[in-house]
C-alpha cells in the first residue's frame, strides 16, 4: 500500500465522487490490478470491476478518504471491506443523471474505446465554488452516457 501524498488527479477524483454521491448512487469502475486495491478474491486481477457506492446504503464502513475509498460492500451475500485507491479508479457514472466521467491516465489499456468516446473536457483546476442554479432541469440523456474527460496534467 502506498502512503504517498495524494496527487492532483487523486484530489480531482475524490472531489468528483463527493459531488456525485450528493446526487445519489455512483458506479465506480476500477482496475483491480493497481497497487493497493483490496477486493474479494474472485474480483482480483481483472482490468475492470464496477461497484455501486452510495451514502444511503448504510454501510458499516464508508470513507471517501484522501488516498482511497473504504467501503464494506456485499458480494454474494457476504460483507467485505474494500479498499479502492484513487489511482485504480478510471470511470465514475452518476446513476441519477447518467453522466459518466472518465480519467484517461487511469484507463486500462484494454479499454481504448473509452478514450475515443470522451466528450466534453472537465479541467482539473475547476474552483470549488457553489454551482449556479440551473434554469431548467437537464433533459434525460438518450443512448449511452456521454463521457466527460478529466485531465490529469
Amino acid at each position: 500500500m502506498s502512503d504517498a501524498m495524494p496527487t492532483a488527479a487523486d484530489r480531482e477524483k475524490r472531489r468528483m465522487l463527493e459531488k456525485l454521491l450528493d446526487e445519489g448512487v455512483v458506479t465506480v469502475q476500477l482496475d483491480t490490478r493497481r497497487e493497493g486495491v483490496d477486493l474479494p478474491p474472485h474480483l482480483r486481477g481483472v482490468p475492470s470491476v464496477a461497484l455501486n457506492l452510495s451514502r444511503r446504503y448504510g454501510l458499516d464502513v464508508f470513507d471517501v478518504g484522501p488516498a482511497a475509498v473504504l467501503a464494506s460492500l456485499s458480494f454474494q451475500g457476504r460483507r467485505y471491506t474494500c479498499r479502492l485507491p484513487w489511482s485504480a479508479v478510471f470511470l465514475m457514472t452518476s446513476q441519477a443523471t447518467e453522466r459518466a466521467y472518465v480519467f484517461p491516465a487511469s484507463v486500462p489499456p484494454e479499454y481504448p474505446a473509452l478514450l475515443s468516446d470522451v466528450g466534453e473536457a472537465v479541467p482539473e483546476d475547476v474552483p470549488d465554488a457553489p454551482a449556479a442554479e440551473p434554469e431548467q432541469p437537464p433533459a434525460p440523456p438518450k443512448g449511452p452516457p456521454k463521457l466527460r474527460l478529466i485531465k490529469n496534467d
